[in-house]
């Protein structure tokens, strides 16, 4: 599924029990803004903490080499400390009120006859 598509488009949403909807242009939107967030959050410890840490430590590496190896696991341990809480801060599957959704989506009942409040979609990563 493309970015395109899926902002011009929308994206399937289902109820609590797996039933489809439809596509929601709304849902698909506030899908790529979150998937767009977390995709900043994860560069953040990567781009920011390695230069901080090594302009304090830097300089007690005699070698070439010796520094090199220090950046590269000083960048390991950034992504390894900080993508997955990013992936975590927005989940794949993702869940949006129903009144934040087109009109079509406003009146839906469950399988029991209860309003729907909630529809869930797969937001991406």
């Amino acid at each position: 599924v493309s970015t395109q598509s899926t902002w011009e488009e929308g994206v399937t949403v289902v109820d609590a029990e797996g039933r489809e909807h439809g596509r929601s242009v709304a849902a698909g939107q506030t899908g790529l803004l979150k998937c767009s967030a977390a995709r900043v959050l994860w560069n953040i410890p990567i781009m920011v903490v390695p230069p901080l840490i090594m302009a304090k430590i830097g300089h007690r590496f005699g070698t070439l080499r010796s520094r090199t190896l220090a950046e590269v696991a000083v960048i390991t341990a950034a992504l390894w400390a900080g993508v997955p809480p990013a992936l975590a801060a927005f989940p794949q599957r993702d869940e949006i009120s129903v009144t934040k959704l087109e009109p079509q989506f406003q009146n839906l009942k469950s399988s029991t006859g209860q309003p729907i409040a909630t529809l869930f979609y797969n937001k991406g990563l």
